[in-house]
């Protein structure tokens, strides 16, 4: 009876699992869409790693490591809250540029949150005790891969628009729901076989109605 209701949860949870992959080629691709063109335009990289290099600058002279009135560049003298002023005004004129880095953070996050998704799936169903069985190797076998799949996904997110200059390909790791499609097989074959094994005796009969509406 426990053993069915394995099967059983982890047949739900495959369905929701393969949901959430359906997002991911539309979500993934639309990110890659607007890395690749932003990496491929050199004056947005420029003002990007400018805005970057001018906000370090602000923390630093907001912070204690520089304590003369001086550039800590160019150790020209010049007054630190007027230098503060001028690279505060700098930093507005890439507002725009900042904008199109939010957008593109706000993409990677909705394939991240995906992902997340997919990884809590993932942990419920190798949690279970019978998933680690010999005889249950497919379920196994199959959340390895699917580890595999958004670790690949993970690796395009991570990387730092200003150090890689390579375009971002979404079809390049597209995944093959066969995997998926046939271990959902397996689980309701096992189901099946249980049930059959339940049927006609009536205490386990009512045993199994209990835990299956839980």
């Amino acid at each position: 009876i426990e053993q069915r209701a394995f099967y059983s949860d982890v047949s739900i949870k495959l369905k929701d699992l393969e949901d959430r992959i359906d997002k991911l080629p539309n979500l993934h691709g639309f990110f890659c869409k607007f890395f690749n063109e932003m990496v491929k335009n050199v004056d947005i990289l420029k003002k990007i790693a400018l805005g970057r290099l001018l906000t370090e600058g602000i923390h630093v002279l907001k912070s204690s490591v520089v304590e003369k009135d001086e550039c800590p560049l160019c150790l020209c003298t010049k007054s630190r809250q007027e230098l503060i002023k001028e690279i505060e005004l700098r930093i507005k004129t890439l507002d725009s540029i900042e904008k199109l880095r939010n957008q593109l953070n706000d993409v990677r996050k909705d394939v991240q949150n995906v992902l997340d998704g997919i990884k809590d799936i993932l942990v419920s169903i190798q949690f279970y005790k019978y998933t680690n069985l010999p005889e249950n190797k497919p379920i196994k076998d199959f959340t390895e891969n699917i580890t595999c799949y958004i670790e690949l996904i993970m690796q395009q997110l991570s990387v730092d628009i200003l150090n890689e200059t390579e375009s971002r390909d979404a079809n390049s790791i597209l995944y093959d729901k066969t995997k998926l499609n046939n271990t959902l097989g397996f689980c309701q074959q096992k189901n099946d076989f249980l049930s059959t094994q339940i049927m006609g005796n009536e205490i386990t009969e009512v045993l199994d109605k209990i835990i299956q509406s839980k």
